[in-house]
């Protein structure tokens, strides 16, 4: 059996200037508590997964700033800069990171070239793995389903917060991960929450159930997501019982659809010597009397 230990954290907004916001912001109290968070328990993890949405908007000033956070540059605070973990993280884009502001345009693609160390240019998705002595044991696929155009928005206000199962990168999801499953087993990453129950529709992902229906012939167990802003498990109901570990924002204190504080997940993930996948999570909550994150009993 193989072991590893995993924090996924998503949402985090960053921005370089806090009043020129797209959506809601950051706030500097939990993103401290976060970079401490990881400073401290360094040694206890095997990766660090984002899910999305690492700026609050897709402009170089912005991606930049949430790269240098990410990546420890030496220019912002120390007190808001991650540890410095390279090729330990595993990172993806959401519809944030892939507008510039609120004239849009939507697609951009200057995510890809600010964080081409974790994603390759014009990818729609994305493989990371987690290997052993004897390569590979686990891997998690990402895969990217901003909207590529206004017009696939269902509302008006859907062309900022929804996203869509396209065909073609779906395709390409499944083609990656029938080549994968042949090394190791496979858990799937997207921003947006398949079937989350009970959020506005401007906020929904578009044609989730072909995803979902692509997940169980897959027999893919796990999907890991964000966008929310809702911490929040919870299983689909098909016959492979497949679960959604939805992360809320680690960053934002105050939403307009979430009541919660910030949270993320840490995972212990035991791959069987059958490639049976088993996932332990801890919901780690933000505590505004102590300004840090504990887990939640």
């Amino acid at each position: 059996m193989h072991n590893f230990s995993l924090i996924h954290i998503s949402d985090l907004h960053l921005c370089a200037n806090k009043y020129l916001t797209v959506g809601e912001k950051y706030d500097d109290l939990p993103l401290q508590a976060l970079a401490d968070f990881l400073k401290y328990y360094e040694t206890s993890y095997d990766r660090v997964i984002i899910s999305g949405d690492l700026a609050d908007s897709g402009t170089v000033r912005n991606l930049d700033f949430a790269y240098k956070i990410i990546n420890s540059d030496s220019s912002v605070q120390k007190k808001f800069a991650f540890p410095k973990i390279g090729d330990r993280l595993f990172l993806m884009p959401g519809n944030h990171d892939r507008y510039n502001s609120k004239m849009l345009p939507l697609r951009s693609m200057k995510f890809d070239k600010a964080f081409a160390q974790w994603w390759k240019d014009g990818n729609s998705c994305q493989p990371y793995y987690l290997p052993q002595k004897d390569g590979p044991q686990l891997s998690i696929i990402c895969a990217d389903f901003s909207l590529r155009d206004k017009k696939d928005a269902t509302l008006k206000r859907g062309r900022w917060g929804q996203g869509k199962v396209y065909t073609d990168v779906l395709d390409e999801l499944t083609d990656l991960t029938i080549k994968t499953q042949r090394k190791c087993p496979v858990i799937w990453m997207v921003h947006f929450a398949p079937k989350f129950a009970n959020i506005p529709s401007y906020l929904t992902m578009l044609d989730h159930n072909f995803l979902i229906e692509k997940a169980e012939k897959l027999k893919v167990k796990y999907i890991l997501c964000g966008h929310t802003h809702i911490h929040h498990d919870y299983n689909l109901g098909t016959q492979n019982d497949i679960q959604v570990f939805c992360s809320g924002s680690a960053t934002i204190l105050s939403s307009m659809i979430n009541k919660n504080e910030p949270h993320f997940y840490a995972y212990k993930i035991s791959v069987k010597e059958d490639e049976e996948i088993l996932v332990q999570a801890t919901s780690y909550k933000y505590d505004k009397r102590t300004r840090d994150f504990a887990a939640v009993k």
